[in-house]
């Protein structure tokens, strides 16, 4: 199976006018024999924002594999491994400062799909009789405010869809 990656972001215009760095963050991977793509915002308040939204993105991508390894084919698993990932892979880095939105889609090598959302970003599925689910939350409160990676507890905010 080929498969080939193609993604794009932009700094917003705010950060362009402060001369701030672009703090998304994409990545795409066979994992496993399956097939993986992350997408992560990080929040532009927080220093280490576009770090922890590329550690995001990897942590995403390996807790995806093991998950599909793994015996344990919770829902409510894989946001548990992407968390836990992400936060050892910051290090020293306080996970407040580096605080970013998560999405994550894969199919596995038999054919099961997962998606897996947290914070404000979009994520679809649709199937072949037109059938569309928004796997992410309803939007409340003010314009820039979102469940994030590197706030607590995050286990329950999280929109998990497995096909």
């Amino acid at each position: 199976m080929r498969v080939r990656y193609i993604g794009a972001s932009a700094r917003g215009p705010l950060h362009s006018e402060l001369g701030s760095s672009n703090q998304d963050a994409w990545k795409g991977a066979k994992v496993r024999g399956g097939v993986v793509i992350a997408v992560a915002d990080g929040m532009g308040s927080k220093p280490l924002a576009a770090l922890g939204a590329r550690k995001a993105c990897a942590a995403a991508i390996t807790a995806t594999g093991l998950w599909w390894k793994s015996d344990d084919s919770r829902a409510d698993a894989l946001p548990d491994l992407i968390e836990s990932h992400w936060r050892a892979s910051l290090g020293s880095v306080s996970p407040d400062d580096a605080r970013t939105t998560c999405l994550v889609a894969g199919v596995s090598p038999g054919g099961a799909m997962v998606v897996a959302a947290l914070g404000d970003g979009v994520a679809l599925v649709t199937s072949e009789g037109c059938e569309t689910e928004l796997v992410t939350a309803e939007r409340t409160g003010f314009g820039n405010e979102t469940h994030a990676l590197g706030r607590t507890p995050t286990l329950g905010v999280w929109r998990v869809s497995m096909r």
